[in-house]
């Protein structure tokens, strides 16, 4: 199989895409609808691109095959992992769909081996004592199907050069609070809190989002942490559905460096500035 790009067919012949998938401004093709398959990581730390460690089945023989976009990955207790075996090295342009990381005795780490790409096509869940996730760019790509982060208390992105985008043009909601350190990008479709906690370090930003996009913000606290955060809803194209939430800078004293940047007629409920 393929992910497909920018390319266009043309003429009266069909074009068919077999196990791969449209990764947007595609023409002329079809991309038959492939279930991918559940894969599971074995023997410890490693690189995610090497096959050696991935099975078809939990705690099984390793070298089945590196996942692809349509292709579930689980680690848990068969995975292998010691206090001294634990790197999971995204070493290259990578893939998953759906990525759970549960039931481990020691919690691996997710990390990455120069700067990377990890693109996300379903949705996510971390294990519970898990440093944070050190990759430079999470992409939640786009599949027409809603998708779900549950962190269990790990941080997502490490510093100002961790970049995470929320691409799913149906909707991306939290299953419990959510911590980003780093630069969140909304991209797309629907953003809903679910009344969780929101925490940002640097910037939040969906001022370039597609037609119809929403934010849900029910009784979510949201906090930024930085001196100098950015909180950018500017968009035409977004609708601020606040309900009782309240924005926090917790260390900026008025919106005059960065601050909240928003759209004529988006209403927010409450704003402190508390620095």
């Amino acid at each position: 199989g393929a992910l497909i790009e920018d390319v266009h067919g043309i003429g009266t012949a069909d074009f068919i895409a077999k196990n791969s998938v449209d990764n947007g401004n595609t023409t002329g093709w079809k991309f038959p609808l492939s279930t991918g398959e559940n894969l599971y990581w074995v023997g410890g730390a490693g690189n995610w691109n090497d096959r050696l460690h991935w099975s078809n089945s939990s705690g099984g023989a390793g070298g089945y095959c590196v996942p692809g976009p349509r292709d579930n990955t689980f680690f848990n207790a068969n995975s292998g992992f010691t206090s001294s075996s634990k790197r999971i090295s995204i070493d290259n342009l990578s893939y998953t769909k759906n990525i759970t990381i549960s039931g481990s005795a020691v919690p691996p780490e997710l990390i990455q081996t120069g700067t990377q790409i990890f693109n996300i096509y379903g949705s996510s869940e971390w294990q519970l004592g898990m440093l944070p996730i050190n990759i430079g760019t999470i992409n939640y790509k786009n599949t027409n199907t809603p998708k779900t982060i549950k962190s269990n208390g790990v941080t997502t992105g490490i510093s100002s050069s961790s970049t995470i985008n929320f691409e799913e043009k149906t909707s991306i909601s939290l299953e419990d609070n959510y911590r980003v350190n780093g630069f969140l990008h909304l991209k797309d479709g629907i953003f809903n809190t679910n009344n969780y906690d929101f925490r940002i370090v640097y910037r939040f930003n969906a001022s370039n989002v597609g037609p119809n996009s929403k934010i849900i913000l029910g009784s979510s606290n949201v906090y930024l942490e930085d001196s100098t955060p950015v909180f950018n809803t500017n968009s035409k194209n977004l609708t601020i559905d606040a309900g009782t939430s309240h924005i926090i800078f917790e260390t900026m004293t008025s919106s005059g460096a960065g601050g909240l940047n928003y759209y004529t007629n988006q209403v927010f409920n409450n704003i402190s500035f508390l620095g």
